[in-house]
């Protein structure tokens, strides 16, 4: 398994309007990630391939490293697809090149 790197590579926003932070966090620790306060109302979500950043109250941002981010952007979304809350995202590489991004959205 590849070693999470120092910087942020992961960046996401939710666009479901019916989650809050506090919901988000929850299906993250849901799902096995290890989900702790970081502040007044942001969180830290870790598993073996991210340390992600749970923030926002209008707008929740999803965001952090990522070990080998198009690899495991499915595994970070994870918790957001299982929930059916829609989400849009970008990756990025060491030389901040756009790996990746993705627009998901439920079916109804």
């Amino acid at each position: 398994m590849s070693e999470i790197p120092a910087s942020s590579n992961f960046f996401a926003v939710v666009t479901g309007e019916e989650a809050s932070v506090d919901d988000v966090a929850a299906l993250y620790r849901a799902a096995g990630w290890q989900v702790r306060k970081c502040g007044n109302t942001d969180y830290e979500a870790r598993s073996d391939v991210a340390e992600l950043v749970i923030e926002g109250v209008a707008t929740i941002l999803v965001h952090g490293p990522v070990a080998e981010p198009v690899a495991n952007a499915a595994i970070v979304t994870k918790p957001l697809r299982d929930a059916a809350i829609g989400f849009f995202y970008e990756c990025y590489g060491a030389d901040r090149a756009l790996l990746l991004e993705e627009k998901w959205t439920p079916a109804k």
